[in-house]
């Protein structure tokens, strides 16, 4: 009898072959998946560290307006019409503009400005708005960013 088979036949030694790219893939794999997740957490926590260095700000820009608030009731109360009012303002503060910078980073801070308002005559210290918020942002200080990788991209006529 002749006993021929068509068809295809695997050796022996390609499964072992198979079972050693597979393994290869998988490891490379987890590898990339421990590497990106160690990627994540350190942007996480970097994160969460602006945050909380922003919220420490505006809590810090907070407490600044109420005091503000306070101590220019205390004026109010001390100036009985607009002048002295507005010397006891001068002195306390140094101007009818109140300026304020609270360091979020290295490169930002809450800038916070406020105007003085004029007291209203027949109000009382306790109801009446006495400043105006101007200007309450968070500003970049470029002067500080320091931009070492790449420049060679961007300036090729210098590299020369």
């Amino acid at each position: 009898m002749n006993q021929s088979s068509y068809g295809y036949h695997l050796h022996i030694g390609t499964a072992s072959i198979m079972l050693v790219i597979l393994t290869l893939c998988l490891t490379c794999f987890s590898v990339l998946c421990v590497v990106g997740a160690r990627a994540d957490d350190k942007r996480s926590r970097i994160l969460q560290l602006r945050m909380d260095s922003y919220y420490r700000a505006v809590n810090e820009g907070e407490a600044f307006l109420e005091k503000t608030n306070h101590d220019l009731k205390r004026c109010r109360q001390e100036g009985t019409d607009r002048d002295s009012y507005f010397k006891a303002v001068q002195r306390k503060f140094g101007s009818r503009r109140i300026t304020r910078k609270i360091p979020i980073s290295e490169v930002q801070y809450l800038y916070i400005v406020l105007e003085v308002l004029d007291p209203e005559p027949a109000s009382s210290a306790e109801q009446e708005k006495l400043f105006s918020v101007r200007t309450y942002k968070v500003v970049t200080d470029d002067s500080h960013v320091r931009y070492e990788k790449g420049l060679h991209l961007l300036r090729p006529d210098e590299n020369e």
